[in-house]
């Protein structure tokens, strides 16, 4: 089966029927609550998309500070926004530059950075686009080329500051071998990139950065830094730390991978194994919640504007695209799922996009735009 074909099989996937449903009640055991949702419920609202065709030869889209849109750079060494404001697709060029390819590489997308500014990484590189100068500015991040780049994170919108997650490979044309990984603080203010600071992880380590703190975890540990890399004191690391102690190993939940509200004390977690969790910490005793259980989730998040939460439950079959709203009661601060769509495949990273403005979600299908526009949903 050729990649364009397998592709094409994931972006037509997604159709809309079936209805998830909320199980709010647990019981005060650490551990064995009940779970906060019940994927198998067949009684919960849903939404349908918008439906828009597309223009063929575009196969990756990302976030753009711009209103009913989103870019691509998939078509003639041009980033285009594709605006879904009319019920026709409307095409606008920009940043065409013959000397340099903003097309080109295996890319890492990112939310929008600001209302002027939104960029990517490519291997070695980090694009950074102003949109009111119409010009982009192009980061050699790694200069070694026994280094890539593996994620990117933004510490500061306004001082363009960002965090970057960076692969040493020993050098084997045979077989490459992860040396080490790197988290590396860059100030991209000017037209050079500044290094703020550096630290070493573990092969092992995944790491996330929230309200510029990062969290650094595998299936055995997590701990907190600050700016500086110094270990810090958090009320979600505080937590593991203690029930590690009151409890056997195999009894603690392992983390997989975390997803911190922007603003309320919260995150998700997901657990190795089929487990999902919500830990709140309010300024009080840090509080655990089985967000669902059997059910693997992927391509989890928070909507820019924090007021909604985002996921792909796995199982049981088929793959359901859930939205919860999110909001300010206690204890767990999620409000009841609403189905978006069900699929047999998760999309890849690179065909799905948050949009500012409305809030939405935006999928890219086979010559299909599919737009969800939550701002249409009334929240109880």
């Amino acid at each position: 089966m050729s990649k364009t074909y397998f592709s094409h099989l994931v972006k037509a996937a997604f159709l809309i029927v079936i209805l998830i449903s909320a199980n709010t009640t647990y019981s005060k055991q650490d551990f064995k609550m009940d779970t906060i949702y019940n994927a198998n419920d067949q009684f919960m609202e849903k939404l349908s998309p918008s439906r828009f065709k597309l223009k063929k030869g575009i196969d990756k889209i990302f976030p753009i500070p711009v209103k009913n849109s989103v870019g691509t750079n998939s078509l003639k060494n041009s980033i285009i926004f594709i605006n879904f404001e009319k019920p026709e697709l409307q095409y606008k060029k920009f940043f065409k530059d013959p000397d340099s390819n903003p097309g080109s590489g295996i890319f890492i997308f990112m939310p929008v950075i600001s209302e002027r500014t939104f960029g990517f990484a490519r291997k070695r590189l980090f694009d950074l686009f102003n949109i009111p100068n119409n010009s982009f500015i192009e980061y050699w991040v790694c200069k070694d080329i026994l280094e890539h780049i593996t994620q990117v994170e933004i510490v500061d919108p306004e001082k363009l500051i960002f965090a970057f997650g960076i692969t040493k490979y020993i050098e084997d044309r045979v077989k490459p071998t992860i040396e080490k990984n790197l988290i590396r603080i860059y100030d991209l203010s000017s037209d050079e990139p500044q290094l703020v600071a550096t630290h070493t992880i573990s092969v092992d380590d995944m790491w996330v950065q929230s309200n510029k703190n990062f969290f650094i975890f595998n299936e055995n540990e997590i701990y907190a830094l600050d700016l500086n890399f110094n270990k810090i004191s958090h009320p979600l690391v505080d937590f593991f730390e203690k029930k590690r102690k009151e409890h056997k190993d195999k009894e603690i939940p392992q983390v997989k991978d975390i997803a911190f509200h922007p603003t309320l004390p919260f995150a998700i977690i997901k657990e190795y194994g089929k487990n999902v969790s919500v830990i709140t910490w309010n300024n009080e005793t840090p509080q655990y919640f089985p967000l669902l259980r059997g059910s693997r989730i992927d391509r989890f998040s928070f909507s820019p504007d924090g007021k909604w939460f985002l996921f792909f439950a796995s199982s049981p079959k088929p793959i359901k695209l859930l939205v919860t709203p999110v909001t300010d009661k206690k204890p767990y601060y999620l409000g009841k799922p609403i189905l978006l769509a069900k699929s047999h495949v998760v999309p890849y990273e690179r065909i799905i996009a948050w949009v500012n403005e409305p809030t939405s979600y935006v999928i890219l299908g086979k010559d299909t735009l599919l737009v969800w526009d939550l701002s249409t949903v009334k929240i109880e």
